[in-house]
């Protein structure tokens, strides 16, 4: 095709998009209906490889990188059967890993939340002043709200820049 052509389909495309906003959407949603590991695939590779992206910094900037293609993640579409859930989410297995064929699966998004809030939950010691171990809790946040006391000064305690908070000592176990 010559580029004078080129060009006249190209601002014919675009005076198109321009006048049929509404149609638009409606082709997108439909795309997206037929594909709808698409929209996964696409932040997936989104978190790994753009700078500009709101959790880049969580993803790519800590080197993790995006080895699936289109088919991939559709396959694990189908595999994990993700049509059949709520909320599908892509998730790695093994997070200190890359997006690979072996180390992701589709999971409801509700899991996968639950998932990675406790990947950082830190089981905590409580000891009264004396040092006896009085009981031990599953994460700081469940000692704060059942004790009332501040999350931040009982992290504070376990990190040994407090020595007592709510008149106990505190430590990771």
């Amino acid at each position: 095709m010559p580029l004078k052509d080129k060009i006249q389909r190209k601002h014919y495309e675009q005076n198109w998009r321009r006048k049929n906003p509404k149609r638009v959407l409606q082709l997108g949603r439909d795309y997206h209906k037929r594909k709808p590991w698409l929209s996964h695939y696409q932040a997936a590779q989104q978190r790994c490889q753009n700078p500009k992206a709101i959790s880049f910094k969580n993803y790519g900037n800590l080197g993790v990188k995006f080895l699936l293609s289109l088919v991939d993640v559709e396959y694990l579409w189908f595999r994990d059967k993700a049509y059949l859930m709520k909320q599908p989410s892509i998730d790695r297995k093994e997070n200190a890993l890359n997006y690979t064929l072996d180390n992701c699966r589709f999971i409801e998004l509700k899991a996968n939340i639950a998932e990675r809030n406790n990947r950082y939950k830190k089981i905590i010691l409580q000891f009264n002043k004396d040092g006896y171990l009085i009981k031990q809790w599953q994460s700081i946040s469940e000692a704060a709200n059942y004790l009332k006391l501040s999350a931040c000064n009982i992290s504070t305690c376990c990190h040994g820049r407090l020595k007592t908070t709510g008149g106990f000592n505190w430590r990771f176990k």
